[in-house]
């Protein structure tokens, strides 16, 4: 079995890699790159991203069907998953991509909450990189949500809101935006 990819598939990532490391690896055209490691975060934001896997024009479909052609949305991850119902806070996850993105308006995700107490946080930051956040601030003691609330994201729940757009950086082809259910939840507490 191959240890990387050379098409669309979300497996296509490089396979040695962590699921949580994945999240910053995207392709371009050098192939199968990740944020500069070892240097403070200013630095890692101006220096060239390092590349794991050369593959020439990755980010490129080539007449034979190979390299990535659309970006597509390969992962969901909570970047908090504890929310205190007296306190309120921010409900924040961040949608990881396989190529760099640009987003125009203000795309939305649902996340559903216990007895219907649904939310839709919209696009917070990211465009321009493969990782964009999605928020949305509930204040302290809202009736939005209850101490023992669960919250979860369910398949193919990120949607454009008002005519915004996600598409390539490369290309400028329409983002792939289905995915499927994600494993992991948060909670509300007391």
């Amino acid at each position: 079995m191959a240890l990387w990819g050379v098409t669309e598939a979300a497996g296509a990532k490089p396979k040695w890699l962590t699921s949580e490391s994945k999240r910053d690896v995207f392709a371009n055209t050098s192939g199968w790159v990740q944020p500069a490691q070892g240097i403070s975060a200013a630095r890692a934001a101006l220096a060239t991203r390092e590349v794991l896997v050369a593959i020439g024009d990755l980010s490129e479909t080539e007449a034979a069907g190979q390299g990535l052609g659309v970006a597509t949305l390969t992962s969901i991850n909570w970047n908090d998953q504890e929310y205190d119902k007296s306190e309120g806070g921010t409900i924040d996850v961040t949608l990881n991509f396989d190529e760099e993105v640009v987003v125009t308006g203000l795309p939305l995700i649902n996340v559903s909450g216990t007895a219907g107490r649904n939310h839709n946080l919209a696009y917070a930051s990211g465009s321009g990189t493969n990782r964009l956040r999605m928020t949305k601030v509930i204040a302290a003691a809202n009736a939005a949500w209850n101490a023992g609330d669960t919250l979860n994201i369910e398949a193919n729940k990120v949607s454009h809101n008002a005519g915004s757009t996600i598409v390539d950086k490369i290309g400028g082809a329409t983002a792939i935006i289905t995915h499927a259910a994600v494993t992991e939840t948060a909670a509300v507490i007391a």
